[in-house]
């Protein structure tokens, strides 16, 4: 709940992102956290640079997403916010475009 609580508390993608860097690539960051990042990214789009969206962290969070669908570890809740902050994203969300087919295909 302090890491969510923290992320939501983030006023810019660059604070969002230092803050979830020691996290992301664990197994204690669930789909709440997950979807959690989607949504401040998405609230935050207008201070998102290309700089930001092609670092190691978003990587992460990538690598991270994908798996979790994979594995079906997203919750029908957070996987609808994903969906949501992706389509607020428009065109910066190509970053995350390798994640559509497995959004499109979760089982849930």
């Amino acid at each position: 709940r302090l890491l969510t609580q923290q992320m939501t508390q983030t006023q810019s993608p660059v604070d969002l992102l230092l803050l979830i860097r020691p996290h992301v690539s664990t197994n204690l960051f669930n789909d709440i956290h997950v979807a959690t990042v989607f949504y401040r990214l998405a609230r935050l789009k207008s201070a998102l640079s290309d700089a930001i969206l092609e670092s190691p962290v978003v990587h992460d969070l990538v690598v991270r997403t994908g798996l979790m669908l994979k594995d079906n570890k997203i919750e029908e809740r957070p996987l609808a916010n994903i969906f949501w902050a992706l389509a607020k994203l428009k065109g910066k969300a190509m970053r995350f475009k390798e994640l559509f087919p497995s959004l499109i295909t979760a089982d849930r």
